[in-house]
C-alpha cells in the first residue's frame, strides 16, 4: 500500500474504511514525507476547558492513551508549554522527548520533540479539536506520525493500522474517563 494512505475514525466503536487519495502532481522542490495518521472524533460531557485540562494531566491521560509511557517535567504556562514523557508503541517502550505544546479556546496542539532521544526517531503532530453542541463537547483528535531513516521503512508499514485502531480505541477510553470523573462526587476536605 502506499505510505501515502491516510485513514480516519469514524465515531467510538466503528472503525474507519482506508481512503486513498489521488497521487499528488511532482512540484520543483516539494519532498513528500511519509506519514502514518490516527484520527478519531467522540462527544463528552465536558467543557472544553476541562477536556485540556484532563490531556494535560498526562498521568491521567495515559489511561486513555496508552501510547504514552513514563511521564516526566511539564512545564504548563497557561497556553503553551513542555511535557516529557517516553513513548509506546505496541506495548513496547519507546525513546524519551520533549513535546511543545499551544493551547487556544478551541485547539490543543503538540508538535514534535524538541529535546530528548525522540527527537532523532520521529517528527509528530498531535490535535485536539473542540467544539460546543447542544449534545456535549465534540472532540476531535489527530495523531500524525513520521518516522525518520532509517526507522520509517520498517516503522510504518508495521504500525499504520495499529494507529489507525489505536486513535479510536483511546477515545473511546477518553470518554469513558473524563465522564467518569465529571460523575464523581467532591471529595470532601
Amino acid at each position: 500500500s502506499s505510505p501515502w494512505v491516510e485513514a480516519t475514525a469514524q465515531p467510538p466503536g466503528k472503525r474507519a474504511p482506508i481512503t486513498r487519495s489521488a497521487p499528488l502532481p511532482r512540484v520543483p522542490g516539494l519532498t513528500l514525507v511519509p506519514m502514518i495518521v490516527g484520527e478519531a472524533t467522540t462527544t463528552v460531557s465536558a467543557t472544553p476547558a476541562d477536556v485540556f485540562d484532563f490531556v494535560l494531566d498526562l498521568h491521567r491521560y495515559r489511561q486513555a492513551d496508552h501510547k504514552i509511557g513514563r511521564v516526566g517535567t511539564i512545564h504548563n504556562e497557561g497556553d503553551s508549554g513542555t511535557a516529557q514523557f517516553s513513548g509506546r508503541i505496541r506495548g513496547l517502550p519507546g525513546p524519551s522527548g520533549t513535546y511543545p505544546f499551544t493551547r487556544t479556546d478551541s485547539r490543543l496542539e503538540f508538535g514534535s520533540p524538541v529535546a530528548g532521544p525522540a527527537r532523532w526517531f520521529l517528527d509528530f503532530e498531535g490535535t485536539f479539536d473542540v467544539e460546543r453542541t447542544h449534545e456535549g463537547t465534540v472532540v476531535t483528535h489527530r495523531e500524525v506520525f513520521s518516522f525518520k531513516r532509517p526507522w520509517r521503512w520498517l516503522a510504518e508499514p508495521l504500525l499504520r493500522s495499529w494507529l489507525e485502531n489505536d486513535t479510536t480505541d483511546e477515545m473511546v477510553r477518553f470518554k469513558q474517563l473524563i465522564e467518569r470523573d465529571a460523575d464523581a462526587p467532591a471529595s470532601e476536605p
